[in-house]
């Protein structure tokens, strides 16, 4: 606990000093400070560090192991498996897969941060604050396809339209889900309105009502009926309702110092986006509070609101800028807090333990050294 609270108080310290705000050299030299601080911390993790780490480890060795391989054997997407294998043929340490997968990433990310981010120091706060790095260290199979998602928003903001879908696509290789950040796209071709938020009110009402139908077919879609049980709820309604809750102050502040209608901010395509993914944000943890499995999908969005707030503070003037800036910071820490002591069991990453073993047996592979 104490690694992710030295972190988070790095963070705002360093900010003061460096001011990344005000030239891009400071801006580019803040970010690989703390993303790389953060990726080296989840490089060098332990296997009980997220609660599914010790399954991908499992299935590293098993790949590994096995002389006859074939991706039908597996349950898992193809690149996720293909790359066990590529990482198995340099080393059979499965630190190595967390190695790479960490820097990934943690790069992924910190890159986003750097290139779209209006403010990098309130961004790095909230993804570690929102436990965001927490889940990833989790759903590390799920983090890298949003890593690859990530780089596809960039490519898609430039309107570098064929690498983006390319970057979506081989997200898909890893997490099937990942093909949700499409319907953004198509969505971004609409003004978002009063209407369009009435719209998706309405719309999360139904399918929070509907949970358990909705996954089911989602499931059939994506193939994966013997994974998906529409009727398994892995956290409590108590412990869903905090994330909703949560979910839903970051998205009413974020709406009422950004306003509602997309017209507001010229109709830019982040505008746009960033609206859009707010409500679909929301949608997904909503169902998440009936079905968790549904609230997977929500991760391909919140990760964007570490964009929005900052996008939607510049609206703010003045000193009020700063009290608010304060006032997001406050609530995404409170959550934390709450998650990391009361409910540690969600994301696994509470106590932090560094694999000293296994970086050493990787440092002393002579197939990698």
């Amino acid at each position: 606990m104490l690694v992710y609270l030295a972190v988070l108080a790095i963070i705002p310290i360093l900010a003061i000093i460096m001011k990344p705000s005000q030239s891009r050299t400071m801006r580019l030299l803040y970010v690989w400070i703390i993303f790389g601080t953060l990726a080296v911390l989840a490089m060098c993790r332990g296997y009980t560090v997220g609660v599914d780490t010790q399954q991908f480890v499992s299935v590293y060795q098993n790949i590994g192991l096995n002389p006859s391989f074939s991706l039908e054997e597996y349950r898992y997407e193809p690149g996720f498996t293909i790359l066990c294998k590529l990482l198995n043929s340099i080393s059979l340490e499965p630190q190595l897969l967390l190695v790479v997968t960490g820097a990934f990433i943690l790069f992924t990310v910190g890159y986003t941060v750097y290139s779209l981010s209006d403010d990098v120091a309130l961004s790095a706060f909230m993804f570690v604050a929102m436990t965001t790095y927490s889940t990833y260290l989790n759903v590390m199979r799920q983090a890298v396809a949003i890593g690859f998602v990530l780089l596809g928003y960039n490519q898609y903001m430039k309107r570098k339209w064929i690498s983006s879908i390319i970057f979506f696509y081989i997200a898909t290789l890893f997490h099937t889900s990942s093909w949700i950040v499409l319907i953004v796209l198509a969505l971004t071709l609409l003004p978002f309105t009063k209407k369009t938020l009435l719209s998706y009110l309405f719309i999360t009402a139904v399918m929070f009502i509907f949970s358990n139908q909705v996954t089911s077919v989602v499931a059939a879609m994506m193939g994966k009926e013997r994974f998906y049980d529409p009727d398994h709820s892995g956290a409590n309604y108590f412990g869903a309702l905090i994330i909703l809750m949560f979910t839903f102050c970051i998205v009413c502040l974020c709406f009422f110092y950004m306003g509602i209608n997309s017209s507001n901010d010229g109709k830019t395509t982040e505008s746009v986006l960033y609206r859009h993914t707010l409500m679909l944000w929301l949608m997904f943890v909503a169902m998440g509070v009936k079905v968790e499995v549904m609230n997977r999908f929500s991760y391909y969005f919140g990760i964007i609101s570490i964009l929005v707030v900052p996008y939607a503070l510049i609206h703010v003037k003045g000193k009020e800028r700063y009290w608010v800036r304060i006032l997001f910071c406050g609530i995404c820490f409170v959550y934390f807090l709450s998650v990391e002591l009361w409910r540690p069991e969600w994301h696994g990453v509470v106590p932090y333990v560094m694999n000293y073993d296994g970086l050493s047996r990787l440092f002393k592979d002579t197939s990698l050294f």
